[in-house]
Formats: C-alpha cells, structure tokens, sequence
C-alpha cells in the first residue's frame, strides 16, 4: 500500500484502487503560489509484484519488502530563484535469502537554481545517501560471511547553462565531486569531473553537438556517471572511474521531412591503465576506447 499527499492549487481528493496485489492512494490538498509540498508513505509486502510495471520506491522496477516516508519541497521566492529539497527514509522489514537483517537507507537533496537572466544560468546540488551495505567477505579461516557495513555517499555539483537569444547556440559547463565513507571495513574515497559542453545549430536541418570530460576517482565506489546526448533512440549513460578523459562529437543532417542522418564518435582514454576491462570477453589491450555510430532514419 501506498499513500502520496501533493499539493495543488485545488482542493479534490481522487482515489486509485489496483485489484488484488496493492492499494496505491492519492490526495491532493492547497498550493501556494510559491511554495509546493508533497508527502509519500509506502508499505510494500516481501513478494509482492507490482501489476503496473515501475512504481515508486528504492527498487522501482521490482520493488518488494519495503517501508518508507518520502517529503518532499518546493519554494521559489523570487521569478528567477527557486529551490527544492527531499528526504527519504525506508527500510526493509524482513531478512532475506542474502542478507541476514533488515536494512535502513535515508537520502537526501538539496537542488538551487538561478537565472541571471533570460541566456544564464546557474544550478547547484548537493546530495547525501546513507544505506546498510552487505557484501561477502571471506575471513582469515576460509569462512564466507555477511558483512553489514553503512555506506555514507555525498555528492556535489555546479553547473553554468549559456543560451543564445536565436537559441542557436548553447554552452554548458559542469563540476562534481563525490564522497564515498564507509564503517570499519572499507577505505574511504572520492573522485572529480568536469566537462564542457557545447550545442550549434547554424540552421533548422542542420545540428551539432560536442563535449569534453576530465575525471579522476580512487576507484570503482566513487565513479561518477553523466548522461550523454546520442543518436536518435539510444540512451548513454557512461561511468567514470580511474583517471582519464572521455571526448564525444554528434552532428545531425535533415535531409528531407522523411530522411535524415546521425553520426557519432566518442573515445574515453585512460591515464592509469594500459588494459581496459581486463580478463573478460570486453578486454581491450589499450587505454583508448573509441566508437563510432552512423545512422539513417526513414519516416515512411
């Protein structure tokens, strides 16, 4: 069962009911013009399947054995400020076949937004996860067990946004940092990025798009993920760890109302490896890893 509270300029109150499997309740109360509030309860039963696919929660597409509050806010005191904030507090209410307890996870954020004016733009935010982790570990007797350890992740970023006033071109400019703390049985670490990215379109069938990354992190814990603008109908969402830079250019042609054509080249090279996903069927025997992608798109 899950019961949402939101607001709204409205005062109504609407009621969903799925059959069988779970309850999901709605409810929409007063709004104000600057200020936005909204409040999520959930209960979800071990073994429990969700007929609607991806539902709100820590594991959304098969969530199961979980309780949570979420809160959420919204306020925007002036046209060209706003800022909004969540907390999220669940847990898991039965052991499982893995771990041997239940566990606890709070996250939490802080996202800031300002418009210097009608073409700049600057966002911060700050976010803090701390969660139970279990992993295996294997003693000094050879004896495999349990370990729950708490896992504290902090996260920040800056980020500038130019547009045009044709709306031709864009640039956009983004630095983050990561924090990775653990208890007593993990080393702590944290990683860096930036990256420039840069968008012209010199006419309506006609568009390019560019971006250079840097990046840095003690290791796998830290790495730092950016979603990438791709082809049409691919979704990149590319992981950085180690020390490297990723660079990436995409140019689209309008050839017609019924054709146009795609082209995409990324490389990401690492500085402090020569082989890249070593020992498995992806190995690559050099700190390069480029692709590049052609598509044709007939709207018939």
């Amino acid at each position: 069962m899950s019961l949402f509270v939101f607001s709204s300029r409205r005062r109504h109150t609407r009621l969903v009911r799925s059959r069988g499997l779970g309850d999901v309740y709605k409810r929409q109360i007063l709004k104000f013009s600057k200020f936005d509030a909204s409040i999520h309860f959930r209960n979800i039963e071990a073994g429990y399947f969700s007929p609607k696919g991806i539902i709100f929660a820590n594991k959304s597409v098969s969530p199961e054995n979980e309780q949570g509050v979420y809160f959420g806010l919204a306020f925007k005191p002036l046209i060209n400020f706003s800022v909004s904030t969540y907390f999220d507090l669940s847990r898991s209410f039965e052991r499982t076949y893995f771990v041997p307890q239940p566990l606890s996870n709070i996250d939490a954020a802080l996202y800031v937004e300002y418009k210097l004016n009608s073409q700049l733009t600057f966002k911060c935010r700050f976010r803090t996860t701390s969660k139970d982790d279990a992993y295996k570990n294997i003693d000094k007797q050879l004896i495999e067990k349990i370990i729950i350890d708490k896992r504290n992740f902090y996260n920040s970023r800056i980020e500038a946004i130019f547009i045009s006033k044709k709306n031709d071109f864009s640039l956009k400019c983004r630095i983050e940092k990561t924090f990775v703390d653990f208890g007593t049985n993990k080393s702590s670490s944290q990683g860096y990025m930036s990256y420039l990215d840069i968008s012209y379109k010199p006419n309506e069938n006609l568009q390019f798009r560019t971006r250079v990354s840097i990046f840095r992190t003690d290791n796998f814990e830290s790495a730092l993920y950016e979603f990438e603008n791709d082809i049409p109908g691919k979704l990149t969402n590319s992981i950085m760890y180690g020390c490297g830079r990723r660079f990436y250019a995409i140019a689209k042609w309008q050839l017609s109302e019924q054709i146009s054509l795609s082209g995409k080249y990324s490389e990401t090279f690492y500085y402090d490896r020569k082989f890249q996903s070593e020992g498995s069927l992806q190995e690559i025997n050099s700190p390069l890893n480029n692709t590049i992608s052609i598509q044709l798109d007939l709207d018939l």
